[in-house]
């Protein structure tokens, strides 16, 4: 049975299933969701959980002998079961589908993959798991799903947030859930409960942790500041912020710039389009100049350079990472190099 990631507590306070499997590339609400179920399994007295993570060595024929070999005076179980390339194989898809023709009242099985195809979709172990309990295909959150995401998590830690705060953190950390989780629990860290924070606490929280710097770089760069750009990268780099981070922020921005340039040429007003983005005004100024200095090919150009950027932070290719990076950010400001 599938459901929507906002449906699952509605379920499991109705009843809890013996198979859930969880799917989808936004780590935060699928480890939402991982640990929904486990606080409401303990409820109801499954107080032993057994992680295992598929691998190439993974042995599944032991794997499903120990799920059906539950003694009488067991614990209720857990079992979570991580398979990280979405792909189980022959004796996996057929372990699976056997696990889901002896299911116990005693052990919730939670299988934890990564977006699948549509393809693996259709895969008879995909579709046991489906029949014998519940499915969610976890996606990434737009912005004003990731805004009401957040403020819900706000009133949670007994917080409240001015909207032109809110309307900046969204607008900085849309597309990277993990990041506005971060803020959260920094929040938490910072202000009693009950606080109301300004756009100025945001902006002074974030400078503290090097978070700030980052979009005051993106900023820069759609202004065409090749010096101001420059100096913010190596500010970054000194201070340890990772590559990873720079590369997410600007390439964001880039993809952003990408649809309203679309949108533009489809004869969208920039302001509507502004107020659909939920632009803040401090940033109205370096988006405008960015529209009418970088255009499409230029942003494509970009995107593809960015991409063997990353592959050098991840070893990929042996390309020094900061000298490169520094580069590209002064491309991204309209240097000719």
């Amino acid at each position: 049975m599938k459901l929507r990631f906002e449906q699952l507590t509605g379920q499991l306070q109705r009843s809890l299933s013996p198979v859930y499997t969880l799917t989808g590339d936004e780590s935060v609400l699928i480890d939402e969701a991982l640990e929904l179920i486990k606080y409401q399994a303990r409820q109801q007295n499954f107080n032993e959980c057994i992680s295992c993570t598929v691998d190439s060595g993974f042995n599944w024929e032991e794997w499903l002998a120990n799920t059906q070999n539950n003694s009488l005076f067991a614990e209720r179980q857990i079992i979570v079961l991580h398979i990280t390339n979405g792909k189980p194989g022959d004796k996996g898809s057929a372990a699976l589908q056997q696990y889901c023709q002896h299911l116990s009242s005693d052990t919730i099985l939670i299988v934890i993959c990564p977006k699948l195809d549509s393809s693996s979709l259709k895969t008879k172990w995909w579709l046991a798991l489906d029949n014998a309990g519940i499915t969610l295909q976890i996606w990434p959150l737009d912005s004003h799903a990731q805004t009401a995401w957040f403020l819900n998590r706000m009133k949670q830690a007994q917080l409240t947030i001015d909207p032109a705060a809110t309307d900046w953190l969204i607008q900085q950390t849309t597309g990277n859930l993990l990041a506005t989780k971060q803020c959260i629990e920094q929040f938490k860290l910072l202000f009693k409960p009950g606080t109301m924070i300004q756009l100025s606490d945001l902006q002074s929280c974030m400078n503290d942790q090097g978070q700030f710097d980052v979009f005051n770089l993106v900023d820069a760069c759609n202004l065409g500041d090749r010096t101001n750009s420059l100096r913010i990268l190596r500010k970054l780099q000194v201070s340890g912020t990772e590559a990873i981070l720079i590369i997410w922020a600007l390439t964001r921005e880039l993809r952003q710039l990408q649809q309203m340039h679309e949108k533009l040429r489809l004869g969208q007003p920039l302001d509507i389009i502004m107020r659909e983005q939920r632009i803040p005004p401090m940033r109205k100024r370096a988006i405008e100049t960015a529209l009418k200095r970088i255009n499409q090919s230029t942003i494509y150009n970009l995107l593809q350079q960015a991409t063997v950027i990353d592959a050098a932070v991840k070893g990929a290719n042996t390309m020094p990472l900061w000298p490169t990076l520094e580069r590209w950010c002064l491309s991204y400001s309209g240097a000719t190099l």
